[in-house]
């Protein structure tokens, strides 16, 4: 993690999102801008938080590791999100891991900072609060839909939200996937060995075409109809 001592860039990184905006005096004298590089940890279990982060740019993934070494990927972020908010209300250890997976600048306010001044403005609760309710839903919604259908309808799902941002191109239409199908396995429940299999049946079918990270889609109006729900933020 590197300290950036660029005021302009910070202001830049407040103006853009407004974010708190309803501190009174100058935000600036109090929060610092880190810049982490991919691979890095933004967090680790079990350690203090020092920092109440907000991503401000770049992406980062949070895990839950486990006794046995395996660990659950919860969630991938893009700005803006909060980050250490559900540690901060009850001063509780690290519960997850995250870590950078693209160079990422985060605005870092000191926790002692919060802890001493920010604890009793409602404008603040009011947004932790938001936070955490966002996060929560999010989890539910996803570990749910995981547990009950089948991958072949969880992978559609998936595929049917990048469509969102998909490119159309002289050779059709593609999506390109940001995760690794690695990381995609684990969002979706399941191994990778499944994930290529299931996507190999995708292929067979004539649904899509994989083309490294990009998925030519072929057949949308069957991706629609197996989708089973959207999920509430892509990876």
């Amino acid at each position: 993690m590197q300290k950036i001592l660029d005021q302009k860039l910070t202001e830049y990184y407040l103006e853009k999102y407004k974010l708190f905006s309803w501190h009174v005096g100058n935000i600036t004298d109090i929060v610092e801008l880190h810049y982490f590089k991919s691979g890095e940890m933004v967090f680790e279990i079990g350690e203090d938080a020092k920092y109440l982060y907000v991503l401000v740019n770049g992406r980062v993934k949070v895990t839950y590791p486990f006794e046995n070494g395996k660990s659950m990927l919860l969630k991938f972020y893009n700005p803006i999100i909060l980050l250490g908010d559900m540690e901060l209300y009850q001063s509780h250890p690290i519960m997850c891991s995250v870590e950078v997976v693209e160079d990422s600048h985060l605005i870092a306010v000191p926790d002692v900072f919060v802890q001493t001044h920010w604890m009793n403005n409602t404008q603040f609760l009011h947004g932790l609060i938001e936070s955490l309710s966002e996060k929560l839903s999010s989890t539910i919604n996803n570990s749910s839909y995981n547990f009950v259908y089948p991958l072949g309808n969880r992978l559609a799902s998936y595929i049917v939200d990048h469509l969102e941002t998909a490119e159309t191109t002289e050779e059709g239409l593609y999506v390109e996937l940001k995760s690794s199908f690695e990381e995609i396995s684990q969002f979706l429940g399941t191994t990778y060995r499944h994930l290529h299999r299931t996507i190999t049946e995708f292929e067979n079918k004539g649904l899509i075409a994989v083309d490294t990270r990009r998925l030519k889609i072929i057949d949308e109006t069957t991706l629609r109809d197996m989708a089973v729900n959207k999920y509430m933020k892509l990876l």
